[in-house]
């Protein structure tokens, strides 16, 4: 039996769940042994933005990258044979140059494929350096959007686009309570803290829209235990949680995902739009990166202040274009960045080898 190894970020991490855990169930379906094979971390916490607190962050950050060395090493050990294929997600740790560890793994893989679904490239020149070495040692890579294929196909020739899926059969729109005659509004935004910057983008619309509809709210999902003192007046803060984020999700009658538009935001893969969209809900959205090609017909594009007001407004005022638009919103979610379909791309990427869909 083909085994996999998973190797990915901390299985706390959102981009290990999204793009490696989620998948793993379907590959035991069709005959694969897997092993996931996360990098070491003391935990995904939620904290204030205090001096000491985000200082004790990245005390426990670097600390947890030198625990990781010694963690891959470990889990390297555990490969046996070379007839397996290796999953790599981004790096295996930032700290040993990455190209190093990838010659050891390479040696006891029959396939190797990076996975990057960020445009970590950015960052500074030294990354860069060790995305090209390593994608150049790869059978293939895998990216999350086209952005981020033009810059793999610099240095691999074999470039699999495959978003980061969404599992449909668990995210599903609320079930609709008739007796409920509420007419609150929810606007919501979920993400981790370090993206609130985005919605600097949208505050004086929703201000606006606040002060004319007192029935409207913001609601803001996140990893902190108090929001920024621009948000705190018009946001309801709620702690996520992966115990309450379908609910969460399914509060929302709107979803927001605005974006500064520089090098990175390009890259991101528009997992937020996804989840909001397999709930069922319209969505806006900054026409950034793959928030272009994400949202159609299931809701608006923004750039301007007034666009972002005049389309909340129009989402806001009329209930039945909410429900029309969200229930394109859950087909597109269904037909293109389904767990199920995009599984087909992944099978393919992994072992060069055509699944049919079921």
């Amino acid at each position: 039996m083909t085994k996999i190894y998973f190797f990915t970020e901390p299985s706390v991490f959102p981009t290990t769940r999204f793009r490696a855990e989620q998948y793993i169930p379907y590959f035991h379906k069709n005959g694969y042994d897997t092993v996931l094979f996360p990098a070491f971390s003391s935990g995904y916490k939620s904290f204030s933005q205090s001096l000491i607190s985000v200082f004790k962050f990245n005390l426990d950050r670097y600390l947890s990258n030198i625990k990781n060395i010694f963690h891959r090493w470990q889990q390297i050990n555990q490969i046996n044979t070379n007839d397996n294929i290796l999953y790599i997600h981004s790096f295996l740790t930032p700290f040993i140059d990455t190209d190093y560890l990838a010659q050891v793994v390479r040696k006891k893989s029959r396939l190797m494929v990076l996975d990057m679904d960020d445009a970590l490239f950015v960052t500074n020149k030294r990354t860069e350096i060790k995305l090209k070495k390593v994608m150049a040692m790869c059978d293939a890579v895998i990216v999350g959007n086209e952005y981020l294929a033009d810059f793999a196909q610099k240095y691999q020739s074999n470039i699999y686009i495959i978003p980061t899926p969404i599992e449909t059969n668990y995210y599903v729109p609320k079930k609709i309570d008739i007796e409920t005659k509420s007419n609150t509004i929810t606007i919501g935004w979920m993400g981790s803290w370090v993206n609130l910057k985005h919605l600097n983008l949208v505050i004086s619309s929703l201000i606006h829209l606040q002060n004319k509809f007192p029935h409207i709210h913001l609601k803001i999902v996140t990893n902190i235990h108090e929001l920024p003192p621009n948000l705190k007046d018009i946001a309801k803060l709620k702690q996520w949680s992966v115990e309450d984020e379908l609910k969460d999700l399914q509060s929302f009658d709107i979803g927001l995902m605005p974006l500064e538009d520089n090098a990175f935001s390009r890259g991101k893969c528009s997992f937020k739009l996804l989840q909001y969209m397999a709930v069922g809900i319209p969505v806006i959205a900054s026409p950034v990166g793959m928030n272009k090609q994400v949202v159609q017909d299931n809701g608006f594009l923004c750039e301007t202040e007034e666009e972002w007001l005049e389309s909340l407004l129009i989402l806001c005022e009329n209930k039945e274009l909410r429900q029309t638009m969200g229930k394109r919103s859950r087909e597109i979610a269904e037909k293109d960045y389904s767990t199920q379909v995009n599984f087909l791309k992944l099978h393919r990427a992994l072992t060069g080898s055509e699944l049919s869909a079921k």
